[in-house]
């Protein structure tokens, strides 16, 4: 599933917090790697009718930039290596990181991205944050994103179980074929969860207000058949499968009980509505990114219905 893998660095520890995790996947799916870091050109900006100045030192920096990042590149690709991990490529761009980085996928055809979601690029002007939040956005590709941890990690991080929030909607389940390759070439146990609403929106009055104790119980029943049946199809398939529902909103449920695991990894359609409250599972994506703690492998599904 996962052939190609399209790591992109900006020379920071904190981007390279993505290479514990990706380790063990591409070795499981004995994936080739592609390392990529992208320089912004320097450029002097005057205020008035001159747009921008260019100079022959301007070029000299962006050379010795190339020069510094090739060799950068290098070494990640030793310590690739050294995990037995295959790196394919090790390409230096130059330009705008967003747009170079999206024109890599489509050039090399990659299968996954995987990309930390804080880290200084080039000479020190762009955030790899903003070059994932763009990709979040932009690209069909499953992006695996990564939240530095406190504490620098090296060598590979175990996965043992995945969490996929549901909704009941096609689109949500579109992730469940990437959840099943995962956990069986990573022998991950599937956790199935679903949030169910204890509030609701009013057009007029109170702009929330709790719902009823007998509302709450008959949609938490009804999310636990919903569950029991997704895990049933699991398990016939040989997974190890659990269910788990959850109260409140979609983004801080799941954050909550995904902090109470260990090496454990979110996946997620970035579309899909929720309950009766609608929410754009997309959203929830972005939430889960910045507050959970866990890598997220998000998908972007395509020709499901709503």
């Amino acid at each position: 599933m996962f052939q190609k893998i399209l790591i992109p660095l900006d020379g920071s520890p904190l981007a390279e917090a993505v290479l514990p995790y990706i380790i063990p996947i591409a070795k499981a799916y004995g994936s080739q790697v592609v390392l990529t870091n992208v320089v912004a050109p320097p450029t002097v900006e005057f205020a008035g009718d001159f747009t921008g100045i260019q100079h022959p030192y301007l070029d000299q920096l962006t050379e010795e930039a190339k020069t510094w990042a090739a060799g950068y590149l290098q070494k990640v690709a030793d310590r690739l290596a050294q995990a037995q991990v295959s790196v394919l490529r090790q390409d230096v761009l130059v330009g705008s990181p967003a747009a170079m980085f999206a024109s890599q996928i489509e050039r090399q055809g990659v299968d996954l991205v995987a990309i930390a979601t804080h880290g200084r690029s080039g000479l020190g002007r762009v955030l790899l944050g903003s070059v994932a939040d763009n990709l979040l956005h932009s690209t069909n590709v499953p992006l695996l994103v990564v939240r530095p941890p406190e504490v620098e990690v090296q060598g590979e991080i175990k996965l043992s179980s995945i969490i996929v929030p549901l909704d009941g909607s096609p689109l949500a389940e579109s992730v469940l074929a990437y959840v099943k390759d995962l956990a069986k070439v990573l022998s991950l146990t599937v956790t199935l969860v679903r949030a169910i609403p204890t509030v609701t929106a009013l057009s007029a009055g109170p702009e929330y207000v709790l719902l009823p104790i007998d509302i709450i119980t008959e949609m938490k029943e009804a999310a636990i058949l919903y569950l029991d049946n997704v895990a049933k199809s699991l398990r016939d398939e040989g997974l190890s499968c659990t269910t788990e529902v959850v109260e409140g909103d979609t983004a801080s449920a799941i954050t909550e009980y995904a902090r109470k695991t260990q090496n454990g990894l979110i996946a997620i359609s970035s579309h899909g509505r929720t309950g009766i409250i609608r929410m754009v599972l997309g959203s929830v994506a972005d939430r889960l990114i910045r507050t959970s703690g866990d890598p997220v492998l998000v998908i972007r599904p395509k020709n499901v219905p709503d």
